[in-house]
């Protein structure tokens, strides 16, 4: 799921002997963890090393040099950068948390065995034409000390929960099904509700997981367009949502109906999965989106029958078996 993002990119900061590290600051809206995190990396020369990521607290408007907890990326060795968008993942079973509301720095750092010269060096894609990214800007750490860039930037960069950037459920759909687990006013899942904020994300993982499973035996290549992710979305939702009502089967705010509602979620998401392995509306109408109109080969269900247009060419093709019926053979 995309937490936030700034998609556009008109020049490049280099880190090299003189800016060692660059950062992005951001916030959220919500309480949620970091998965992966798409950064603009362009490469000159062959400078060696690794590039990592570390999440850091905010002091003053830069990084406070103070890594949060699980806050240091995996490491991406730079011979396999190519030029453009490159992720980065946090660990799996260990991402780190951020706070609603609270600014934090993303920094870009390089391992030891980077040696940066006038020649080879890596750079990152920034906009420095008037950016207008509301949630923080880019910075430096030059001569030890860390300042705003000049003139004011900002990475072309992306921030999800997962490491998958294709999510069909929505949260906020999942929010509106099932608020009355959170037993808070705002209805939002959070580090404290049952189930937790970083359980839900799992959840919605977990099931576009299945759904590319589904797709994919269903011969429908993924990732899928945003048109036909929306043609499944409110299923994939309550299929989340079943998830969650699954938590509190037997206790917490209303468990004398939590039955009910995952057995109505249940039915919701089984009309999915079972649309999908039978090729049935659905599936069609993703098959349509995708192949613009084309859906020959399909194995869905007909009822035979011909397009009118068609009619009279077929009636004249001699290969073809005319049909015994007529619609004027019973006029009386």
């Amino acid at each position: 799921m995309l937490i936030t993002s700034y998609s556009v990119y008109n020049t490049d900061v280099a880190i090299d002997t003189t800016n060692t590290r660059l950062a992005q600051m951001f916030t959220t809206t919500r309480d949620v963890q970091i998965g992966r995190v798409y950064v603009y990396i362009t490469v000159t020369g062959t400078p060696g090393g690794y590039v990592y990521l570390e999440l850091q607290d905010d002091s003053d408007d830069v990084p406070s040099g103070d890594v949060v907890d699980n806050g240091t990326s995996e490491p991406l060795l730079i011979s396999d950068i190519t030029d453009g968008l490159n992720y980065i993942d946090f660990d799996v079973d260990a991402r780190p948390m951020v706070v609603a509301n609270t600014p934090y720095h993303i920094v870009v750092r390089t391992s030891s065995g980077y040696t940066a010269d006038a020649t080879n060096y890596i750079s990152i894609g920034v906009d420095q034409t008037d950016p207008y990214y509301m949630r923080g800007a880019a910075s430096e750490y030059a001569s030890a000390t860390w300042g705003a860039i000049s003139p004011a930037s900002v990475f072309d960069f992306a921030i999800y929960t997962g490491t998958r950037t294709t999510m069909y459920p929505s949260l906020q759909q999942v929010e509106a099904l099932t608020a009355s687990l959170t037993e808070s006013a705002s209805g939002k899942y959070t580090a404290d509700t049952i189930p937790t904020i970083a359980q839900v994300t799992d959840f919605i993982d977990d099931v576009s997981s299945m759904i590319d499973g589904l797709l994919n035996g269903a011969g429908i290549d993924t990732p899928i367009s945003a048109e036909s992710i929306s043609v499944i979305k409110t299923y994939a939702s309550q299929c989340t949502a079943l998830q969650c009502e699954m938590t509190q089967m037997s206790a917490g705010f209303r468990a004398d109906n939590s039955d009910t509602r995952a057995a109505a979620f249940k039915r919701m998401c089984d009309v999915l999965t079972k649309d999908i392995m039978e090729s049935g509306n659905i599936t069609m109408s993703i098959k349509e989106i995708e192949t613009g109109g084309d859906v020959s080969g399909s194995s869905a269900v007909s009822a035979g029958g011909i397009y009118t247009e068609d009619r009279e060419e077929a009636a004249e093709d001699d290969s073809l078996i005319q049909p015994i019926f007529s619609t004027d053979m019973f006029k009386h």
